[in-house]
């Protein structure tokens, strides 16, 4: 039983206490309260990372937690209708779903204390209710688990990347319009959330890539963060190779370009055209997903290369038969965040996938795992989708890995430990807290002051969430956040035409901002940061050194050689003036980026440095674990009683100092040394122990790997001058400035007094001639 609530103070208390005693599910030991908080209810086949959040809200019933599902929008049949709504509620899961957009703090507010974790979902879903969770933390703590979903700015940055590289994207078409305002939204997009990933205690990430990016953003003190991905068990369809043909592409659309509609719109113009060149029989492709827009329709239209062989299927009812159907299915994107969910689906559905190297990479997949084929450009992803497409063993034996790879991380047992691990993490930063509470009540003591003592021991009130400064939010609209705004979202601009809203602004109001929409002003962002932040992209101009250092030349088009005067002038005019060469140089430079800075490449060099060291030393440790066993084998021989030859010659290779010492004439000999030295020392002349070191130890091992001959030992370094010399103090006194003031103020009395106290410290060089 739970303690009477009648015995405390406030009516709130009382309540929250009633609430808990009314709730079997709070009654488990062990299990924790958890407030799962979603911007609206997490019905799978509205796609977007709601199927993701659907199974975890699942596993954590399932774990027997007692968990509440609040919603910041309120719900609608054709969101989620009352099947989806009951499979929730039947798992054991409480909906709290507010009747209005404004309503859903009224219904928050009730419960403050009644939780010990608070799990959020989104950045835009954080964003609103962080304020609310702030002055509910204030009265009673918890732990706050922000599960992100996907790392936002990273799509959207990537995006304008390849926009800047020279790849008009048609979701981007408004956007570039006015590149100021882009960067202002990228800017400020990026400082939104990685303010939220500062506010929590837990960040759960879909990808261990992004696991470490958020740990790198928040760096002095990164915060504690777990991966967890999709859920989803093998399917394998029965249909053979023989039996299926063509590609397949699946997306929600939601009636833009943006994202998925980018993607299959690269793959149109740049590889279906290749693999249609490259095979005889044409190999046809499905587009399929919810609201396709018009413009991808019409791209195709206009395209006669390609129009013959696309087929468009709107929101089909069933995807499995789809799966069944095809041969290959595609993720082309070259900008996404997190991890696609319709990779995993195709991959557990048994249908082979060629993926872009992004879509490769948020797996952590490489070529050498063999799952899926990995088409890092147009070329190699062309030929991908042919070797596919066309080889049935490679077919097969692609299936045969894709399903291997979701059984390996897709389990859901696999899944649902690693909540656990994030549900005991977050417990124990609110354990403590909750004890100063318990601990005020049990003694009756005054309850603010005990709580406001123990808290401030426990520094409760740094907690991220009350320190942690969200961005601000404009209250009112702007020429700059009313025209980005309608530029990214051509759906707000044609509700505004037709009077159906005044503004973009009052479109965020009261939809966007539950979408997870942006709207921007100047003067909700510090400027003078921002001016610093945006990265300015230029080609570049370089001397024939430069260029060397980097191992370029003019034949690969990185950046702009000039080799003298004349030839680097005429660089500067033809990169400054001319668009076309700028875009080329800008564009091949990013690609040498690319190629030659990826952090995975040093990585990898550096793993064959330390593998390289390794296979330099392991030798000599086989030496040293050889010649130390020799110790055990002379304590079994015994102590040797008179001189020999061989004993002398192994006294003095095992201990060099007394070879030295024999050499000064200090000792008569190795066994004078030994009889002088009882116990301390070891001498023998045991025939079976020499042969042993001879063989095994002096001869066979040191020998044979010439570890005495090491660079380091026979190296020569060049002789340091011992006294000062007349050049030696030109020079010294030439190269600094700053010594030949130090001598004249008489803090030094020579240079060469200088570079012995500092400069040598200092990494600076004395030279003589006779050295």
């Amino acid at each position: 039983h739970l303690p009477p609530p009648f015995g405390l103070k406030t009516e709130h208390e009382k309540k929250i206490q009633l609430r808990r005693a009314s709730d079997i599910r709070a009654r488990k030991d062990g299990k924790s309260r958890i407030l799962y908080i979603d911007s609206s209810l997490p019905n799978p086949k509205q796609g977007s990372g709601y199927g993701r959040a659907f199974d975890n809200l699942l596993m954590l019933a399932e774990l027997g937690h007692m968990v509440t599902l609040a919603t910041v929008e309120p719900n609608s049949d054709s969101w989620c209708d009352k099947s989806c709504r009951t499979e929730l509620s039947q798992s054991g899961i409480e909906l709290v779903i507010p009747e209005n957009v404004t309503a859903w703090e009224s219904v928050l507010q009730p419960r403050a204390g009644l939780y010990e974790v608070v799990i959020v979902s989104r950045p835009a879903t954080f964003a609103r209710v962080r304020d609310v969770l702030a002055n509910t933390f204030q009265e009673s703590p918890f732990a706050v688990v922000y599960d992100s979903e996907a790392l936002m700015f990273r799509r959207d940055e990537l995006l304008r990347q390849y926009v800047v590289e020279g790849i008009k994207f048609p979701g981007a078409r408004d956007l570039m319009k006015n590149s100021k305002l882009w960067d202002l939204a990228l800017y400020s997009q990026r400082k939104a959330e990685v303010a939220l990933l500062t506010m929590t205690d837990v960040v759960v990430t879909v990808a261990d890539s992004e696991s470490e990016q958020v740990r790198e953003l928040t760096q002095p003190n990164p915060v504690t963060t777990f991966s967890i991905g999709h859920t989803t068990n093998p399917k394998l369809s029965v249909t053979e190779f023989s039996d299926r043909g063509g590609i397949l592409f699946v997306g929600a659309f939601h009636d833009e370009m943006y994202y998925n509609g980018d993607a299959i719109w690269y793959f149109l113009g740049n590889i279906y055209p290749l693999v249609l060149e490259d095979t005889h029989a044409p190999i046809r492709l499905t587009i399929a997903g919810h609201l396709i827009p018009q413009m991808l329709r019409d791209i195709v239209n206009n395209h006669p290369t390609i129009s013959d062989y696309v087929t468009f299927l709107e929101s089909p009812a069933d995807l499995n038969a789809l799966y069944d159907k095809a041969r290959v299915f595609i993720a082309p994107h070259l900008y996404a965040a997190g991890i696609q969910f319709k990779l995993s689906e195709a991959f557990s559905q048994g249908i082979p996938v060629v993926m872009s190297g992004l879509s490769a990479k948020s797996f952590g997949l490489s070529a050498s795992d063999g799952v899926g084929c990995i088409g890092e450009n147009d070329s190699s992803f062309a030929k991908c989708v042919l070797s596919v497409h066309n080889s049935e063993s490679v077919w097969k034996a692609k299936q045969r890995n894709g399903l291997d790879f979701i059984r390996k991380t897709h389990h859901r047992g696999t899944v649902s430990n690693t909540w656990s691990e994030v549900i005991e993490s977050a417990m124990l930063k609110v354990k403590p807290w909750e004890q100063c509470i318990t601990t005020c009540n049990d003694h009756k003591l005054n309850n603010n002051w005990c709580r406001d003592e123990c808290f401030i021991d426990l520094k409760m009130s740094e907690h991220a969430i009350l320190e942690g400064k969200a961005p601000s939010r404009p209250t009112s609209e702007c020429n700059e956040g009313e025209e980005l705004y309608k530029s990214k979202h051509s759906d707000v601009t044609d509700a505004i035409q037709k009077g159906l809203i005044s503004s973009a602004f009052d479109h965020w109001i009261s939809d966007g901002s539950a979408e997870g929409r942006s709207y921007f002003c100047y003067d909700t962002v510090d400027e003078k940061k921002y001016s610093q932040k945006v990265v300015r992209t230029s080609a570049v101009v370089m001397s024939g050194l430069s260029a060397k250092s980097f191992g370029l030349s003019a034949s690969d088009g990185v950046g702009c050689i000039g080799e003298d005067d004349s030839s680097f002038a005429k660089c500067v005019l033809s990169v400054h003036n001319s668009e076309s060469v700028w875009e080329t140089k800008q564009r091949n430079g990013f690609d040498f980026i690319r190629r030659t800075h990826h952090r995975g490449i040093l990585l990898n060099a550096w793993a064959e440095v330390i593998v390289s060291a390794m296979l330099k030393i392991k030798p000599w440790e086989q030496c040293n674990t050889i010649c130390d066993d020799l110790d055990n084998l002379l304590e079994m021989a015994g102590e040797s009683k008179h001189y020999c030859a061989e004993g002398e010659e192994f006294y003095h290779w095992k201990y060099p100092d007394v070879a030295n010492a024999v050499r000064r004439g200090e000792y008569k000999s190795g066994f004078a040394h030994f009889n002088e030295q009882k116990g301390k020392y070891r001498y023998t002349c045991n025939s079976a122990v020499l042969d042993l070191w001879k063989a095994k130890c002096r001869d066979g091992c040191y020998k044979y790997i010439e570890m005495r001959k090491h660079a380091i030992l026979v190296g020569k370094a060049s002789p340091k001058p011992t006294s000062k010399c007349n050049e030696g103090e030109e020079l010294y006194n030439f190269q600094h400035s700053d010594v030949a003031d130090a001598i004249k103020m008489g803090d030094s009395l020579s240079a060469f007094d200088h570079w012995k106290r500092y400069g040598i410290a200092e990494g600076r060089s004395y030279f003589c001639y006779d050295t």
